[in-house]
């Protein structure tokens, strides 16, 4: 079995050692555990992470999140979720082919969203601001609809 336990510095580009990850449920990290196809627990600080965590719950890639600053999280719970979720056989069994299929599907390699943004811009550069052909085509539809 890979390791479970990884140092958090510079954690994106090793995720692909991980068994599992635990993480606060940011954006960034978040999409780093789904690109390496590994089930997580998110344990949320603040902001948007509970709402990251929940939706990779929905999506049965990961344990329903758990509140930093409430009495969810203890040693206790904390150790029963890693045995009865992240480790278990046959929950792994269940949530590994989910968790790999997403990971397929968010591949960076297949989406090349740096490329086609750069893309993107050599092509639209020239306009000035709000001259995209999208806003061209929005006000056309509008038109059409009066």
């Amino acid at each position: 079995m890979r390791r479970f336990v990884h140092s958090l510095v510079r954690l994106p580009g090793r995720m692909l050692s991980l068994s599992a990850a635990i993480h606060h449920g940011g954006c960034g990290t978040t999409a780093a555990v789904l690109r390496a196809g590994i089930p997580s627990l998110v344990v949320a600080f603040a902001f948007d992470q509970q709402l990251y965590g929940q939706r990779c719950c929905e999506l049965g890639v990961a344990h329903s999140p758990l509140l930093h600053a409430s009495d969810q999280l203890t040693s206790a719970a904390l150790a029963a979720i890693i045995r009865g979720w992240l480790l278990d056989a046959e929950v792994r069994a269940r949530v590994l082919p989910r968790c790999q299929a997403l990971a397929s599907k968010l591949s960076v390699a297949s989406e090349n969203g740096s490329v086609k943004a750069a893309d993107w811009l050599l092509e639209n550069l020239h306009r000035g601001p709000f001259q995209h052909d999208s806003l061209d085509k929005h006000k056309q539809h509008k038109r059409k609809r009066l």
